[in-house]
């Protein structure tokens, strides 16, 4: 997609998300997003609220730098990765005291997950990895699949918060960067998402 936002500071927005967010994604991929897992360091000096470190992961060395950073959850896709590996990381991060969102696309997906681990978080992931495009019938048609009592959240799509009032009826929470990054207003664009979403 591009630079997005390349004025963005991570101070900045690690503060102004800290007035309306539960919780903070931190891209630290380097080669496809231009992270960096230092970033993450930089925003647990400013906020007690939860890190996520957003990467491919692939290694559980790679969950363990997270944890050494400060990121308190990691984002495990079920979509690049076999059964053994997820179950692999997914533990790893659990043996480090950290939660793992693990993120599905599809129903191959979903079975390759269950087949091996048991999540407390799921994120359903509306946008394809390989062409980009938003799928916003992906939500809908994974909810049911998932059992109640394991947390949903709703990634990728979220352009405006009056979406959130029919999302709110297929996920506990929401996870939005694109919008925001791209929001002339962002802390306007916050303050409504949090009105929208209580």
């Amino acid at each position: 997609m591009g630079n997005i936002n390349k004025s963005a500071k991570l101070e900045d927005y690690v503060h102004l998300y800290s007035r309306y967010a539960d919780a903070i994604s931190i891209l630290t991929d380097e080669k496809f997003f231009h992270g960096h897992i230092e970033y993450v360091a930089t925003a647990r000096n400013i906020t007690d609220l939860p890190i996520i470190a957003k990467d491919f992961y692939l290694d559980s060395v790679q969950v363990h730098r997270a944890c050494f950073y400060g990121a308190d959850a990691v984002l495990i896709i079920a979509r690049i990765l076999e059964s053994e590996a997820i179950a692999h990381l997914y533990e790893t991060a659990d043996d480090l005291g950290m939660d793992a969102i693990v993120e599905i696309h599809s129903e191959e997906d979903l079975e390759k997950v269950f087949k091996v681990i048991s999540p407390k978080i799921i994120g359903i992931n509306t946008r394809d990895l390989s062409s980009f495009k938003i799928d916003r019938s992906v939500l809908k048609r994974l909810r049911p699949l998932v059992p109640e009592d394991i947390f949903v959240i709703a990634e990728s799509g979220i352009r405006n918060p009056q979406e959130l009032e029919d999302i709110r009826k297929f996920a506990n929470a929401v996870l939005i960067g694109t919008s925001l990054m791209k929001a002339e207003d962002p802390e306007a664009f916050l303050r409504e998402l949090k009105h929208w979403s209580e």
